[in-house]
């Protein structure tokens, strides 16, 4: 067990003074995000900033919008509470959280493979260079891969223990990482078959269970739908694009002037 926690301790040390190197000699603790109109990062900073400051859920002040799911800016809105609108703050802390993604990947691995895999995962992931530079951005990712991680995890623990409130809060975390990236959404049906297959295929515990986990994955949702509802009429989970990413990416402009990329966006 010591020497477990001492393998953990030197992971995370590891991975955090990598990743905080990075921020501070490369990408610069300070360096701001994009600004133009449509950037995921600038955006999330606006929103982030914007709720602080008491101008609503928006990219421009007073304009609410639904074109970007709530909690990474809600994240960011918690740090700029306690910092100050500090960019340092958000980097040191997404470092922070890619160091436990490389605990949680050692402690995942070492479930399914062994001790001598989740150390190579893991070690492997303390430098890898994409996990290494989403921590320079104010992007969903380094908080998603944690949190994705974490329901990995999670989802583990009820293959082996069939516990109500595991199931409850795989659900309030698959809610969670909906809100972060849309895209879980999908992930629900998925979830549903490996609830029917941790409960040794019982029909009468699988609805039981299921449904714990439905209710806490509604829990999270339905606020930020029932807050759509109320200011666009329309229960959206995130504001359709309806084919802007093309029209921004395919066209004579930006063939010949990269930076162009979003002046449809601009113009909107």
């Amino acid at each position: 067990m010591k020497k477990t926690a001492i393998i953990l301790l030197v992971l995370f040390t590891a991975a955090f003074a990598v990743r905080l190197g990075y921020n501070v000699f490369v990408a610069g603790l300070n360096t701001s995000p994009s600004v133009y109109y449509g950037a995921d990062d600038g955006d999330y900073d606006a929103i982030g900033w914007n709720l602080v400051s008491g101008k609503g859920y928006s990219i421009t002040p007073g304009e609410l919008t639904a074109d970007r799911t709530p909690w990474y800016p809600l994240f960011l809105s918690a740090l700029y509470k306690i910092f100050g609108r500090s960019y340092p703050a958000v980097r040191i802390v997404q470092s922070l959280l890619g160091a436990l993604s490389c605990l949680l990947i050692y402690i995942i691995a070492k479930r399914v493979f062994g001790h001598g895999t989740a150390l190579l995962a893991a070690a492997i992931y303390c430098v890898y260079p994409f996990a290494v530079y989403y921590t320079e951005l104010v992007y969903t990712e380094t908080l998603f891969i944690s949190l994705l991680l974490l329901f990995a995890l999670c989802m583990m623990k009820i293959k082996s223990q069939a516990n109500s409130l595991y199931f409850l809060f795989c659900g309030l975390l698959l809610g969670y990482l909906t809100l972060v990236k849309p895209q879980m959404l999908i992930f629900f049906p998925v979830m549903a078959v490996w609830c029917f297959y941790s409960v040794s295929r019982s029909v009468k515990a699988f609805f039981k269970f299921l449904s714990l986990a439905l209710a806490g994955f509604m829990i999270m949702l339905m606020p930020w739908f029932a807050r759509n509802y109320l200011v666009f009429k329309e229960p959206w989970l995130m504001r359709a694009a309806a084919g802007e990413g093309v029209l921004v990416a395919i066209n004579d402009k930006v063939y010949r002037n990269f930076n162009e990329r979003y002046f449809i966006s601009r113009l909107r």
